[in-house]
């Protein structure tokens, strides 16, 4: 081989080989750099959600924000854990690092402490896309996330900070069955005034399972508080409603607990009920016919329904004998608070009315 051929070689594989070092060296940078604006962008979310916690804080309870953040490909996952009620079963991972003076943490990677938090469902762990919801509680700023509230049908939605009810089945054998009967109950609700002309401020989800429910049927439905309420952790609510597959010659009564916005509705009872214990659960509506041994005199005094002689709570209308008491008196006759199916008004009296009206204020 000639001199010149040699050197021709030498120059080409000393070009080769600096190819090759910046190749390797830009490869190195990129993924330097990738990393870096990685890091960048982890802090910017952990500033960003810090402060946008801080600021629910100082807001009133109820107040929303729905973020999202698209989680680097390097993040396994994100926790948000609160001091309360942590269940160190859900994650060991997390169990094994926790700190009651951290509530945010990045795996791989640091751990955070971005606010006051009370988390309903503690901890909240998301590995995919980062799509939650803060809203503003007594206790500090609870976090629900996209895959918690898939775990609900939405039958109605129609903006944040609405009634949210939630159906939850007892008895139940089908989903779509249960879905069903959620679904009509909520028209009946929704077709009575004034809650139609008002149906723009309530959202209805029904749970997408079919749990245990420790109900007592001795006559009347009574289902179990606690571990209903744990139930609907997995699904935004304000009202919860258990609804009670029963056979229509079951008897079986419905009940409402106004203090706790909480319904057993039976199925064998007229879907009308939903409405009746709805004005129980809503505007603290007393029931307007004689109930044997009532004892508890001093909350009608607080019923916007139930007065007594002359009735000067709503001096224009009625004043009619036996609200739950015979001491006490009611403005009409026949209405939903009363009775409802075949034959009678189906509807709400004006100073019932006007309590339910009252208390949609707050969410308009």
């Amino acid at each position: 081989m000639k001199r010149g051929q040699i050197s021709q070689v030498f120059i080409y594989i000393f070009a080769a080989i600096m190819i090759a070092l910046v190749l390797i060296f830009g490869i190195s940078l990129f993924a330097k750099s990738k990393d870096y604006g990685e890091e960048v962008d982890i802090q910017n979310f952990v500033q960003t959600i810090s402060s946008k916690v801080n600021k629910l804080n100082n807001l009133e309870e109820g107040s929303e924000e729905v973020f999202s953040y698209a989680i680097p490909s390097k993040i396994d996952k994100i926790c948000f854990a609160s001091q309360d009620n942590f269940d160190k079963t859900k994650d060991p991972e997390l169990a094994s690092i926790y700190s009651s003076e951290k509530n945010l943490y990045i795996f791989p990677g640091n751990s955070y402490n971005i606010g006051k938090l009370y988390l309903e469902k503690n901890p909240v762990c998301i590995s995919e896309n980062l799509n939650i919801k803060l809203v503003k509680t007594k206790l500090g700023v609870n976090i629900v996330s996209e895959e918690t509230i898939q775990e609900c049908n939405n039958i109605l939605f129609n903006k944040e900070d609405n009634i949210d009810i939630l159906f939850i089945p007892e008895n139940y054998n089908s989903i779509d069955e249960f879905t069903e009967d959620a679904k009509e109950y909520t028209n009946v609700l929704l077709s009575k005034e004034p809650i139609s002309s008002n149906k723009n401020l309530f959202n209805v989800y029904s749970l997408n399972d079919l749990p245990e429910i420790d109900c007592t049927k001795d006559y009347v439905l009574m289902c179990d508080l606690t571990s209903t309420q744990k139930i609907a952790l997995d699904c935004p609510h304000d009202f919860i409603v258990v609804l009670s597959k029963s056979s229509k010659l079951s008897g079986l009564r419905s009940t409402a607990r106004p203090e706790l916005k909480f319904m057993s509705i039976s199925t064998g009872d007229n879907k009308l009920v939903m409405v009746h214990e709805f004005g129980h659960a809503l505007a603290k509506l007393a029931d307007e016919y004689y109930i044997p041994d009532f004892d508890d005199l001093k909350s009608l005094d607080n019923s916007p329904n139930c007065d007594i002689s002359p009735c000067d709570k709503w001096n224009k209308n009625g004043c009619y004998e036996t609200c739950s008491s015979n001491s006490y008196y009611k403005p009409s006759e026949g209405s939903i608070m009363e009775k409802y199916g075949f034959l009678s008004k189906n509807e709400f009296n004006d100073p019932s009315k006007k309590a339910i009206l009252k208390n949609l204020e707050a969410y308009k």
